[in-house]
């Protein structure tokens, strides 16, 4: 902007400086035509020759000398000089306000060089920090796995340990049962009176509890049959007809205990039938318990009669007892 302003003030300088020298020109043109009379000249005045006598012949002249310099340039000049001087204090102004907006934003680059500095520093440590937990943190994750591992291991092992210790468990109550529960078994039959007619045909079967400990709730449900030798029967056969009758207890070691069976009273019919089809005297049935271990148990029995004595035999089949 400077140059510029300079630029157009030489520019009208020059504009200037022609015509004030085509005016001095002129005017010295002037003087030159008429000598005598140029050297008193005053400006816008003017001189009449009175030498009447001396210059009778020649014919009056007059001459008018106009001075067509002004002074308006001078001050043209001064008031370009005296804007172009404040435009350059502006200038001089404006420019120390952005050489100082400059160093203020030096300043602050700086001071965000510095606190990007201080910044990349602190990630740095705290880089090497995140480093270090990491590793730390692997290790640990390291160590945790393996006792995981070892962990894993005794467990397995205690887990193997635990199916031992319950199988010795379940074979050590097992055995205990074996030991102490009450087995109850069918040992005789016989028909307490002979079959005559008219008469409640009657038989007693002797119970015995071969175990070391008593069984519980005995009940016996019973019945007396004329069938063949073959005769079988199941168990929902032999627990039909139950009657409620008062529990008992047989003790152990083979305390025995003599149930009665009751049967319906003969007639001729039945005795024919004995007679001409050979028919045998069945007693069987079931006995129910309850051991010392809270199991309900049961023992089915069978008894034929041999011949016409009035003693029996265990049957071929129908002698069962649960397995528990």
């Amino acid at each position: 902007m400077l140059l510029i302003a300079l630029f157009g003030c030489c520019q009208l300088g020059a504009v200037c400086q022609p015509n004030s020298q085509g005016k001095q020109s002129q005017a010295k043109e002037r003087a030159t035509a008429t000598p005598a009379a140029a050297e008193g000249i005053e400006p816008a005045r003017e001189q009449k020759a009175a030498n009447a006598a001396g210059n009778q012949a020649a014919p009056p002249q007059t001459i008018t000398v106009v001075d067509d310099r002004t002074s308006w340039p001078s001050w043209v000049a001064n008031i370009i000089s005296a804007f172009l001087l404040a435009f350059v204090a502006y200038q001089a102004y404006v420019s120390k306000k952005t050489l100082q907006s400059m160093e203020d934003t030096q300043q602050f680059l700086d001071d965000q060089l510095e606190e990007m500095g201080r910044q990349r520093r602190s990630l740095s440590t705290q880089a090497v920090s995140l480093a270090a937990l990491a590793r730390f943190t692997k290790e640990g994750l390291t160590e945790t796995r393996d006792l995981v591992t070892q962990n894993a291991a005794m467990v397995t092992a205690m887990q193997g340990q635990l199916r031992l210790l319950e199988e010795q468990t379940d074979l050590t109550r097992q055995s205990m049962r074996y030991a102490y529960a009450a087995y109850v078994t069918a040992d005789q039959a016989w028909l307490t009176q002979p079959v005559v007619v008219g008469k409640r045909v009657e038989a007693a079967v002797i119970f015995k509890n071969n175990g070391s400990t008593p069984a519980y709730n005995v009940r016996v449900v019973g019945h007396i049959s004329f069938r063949p030798q073959g005769f079988t029967f199941t168990r929902s056969e032999a627990s039909s007809n139950f009657q409620n009758s008062p529990p008992m207890i047989l003790g152990a070691r083979g305390q025995p205990i003599t149930c009665p069976v009751l049967s319906g009273v003969a007639d001729d019919e039945l005795i024919r039938l004995i007679k001409v089809h050979g028919l045998f005297v069945h007693v069987w049935g079931i006995l129910l318990y309850t051991d010392v271990f809270k199991r309900d148990r049961w023992t089915q029995f069978s008894f034929v009669q041999i011949g016409d004595s009035d003693r029996f035999a265990p049957g071929l089949t129908g002698n069962e007892a649960d397995d528990q």
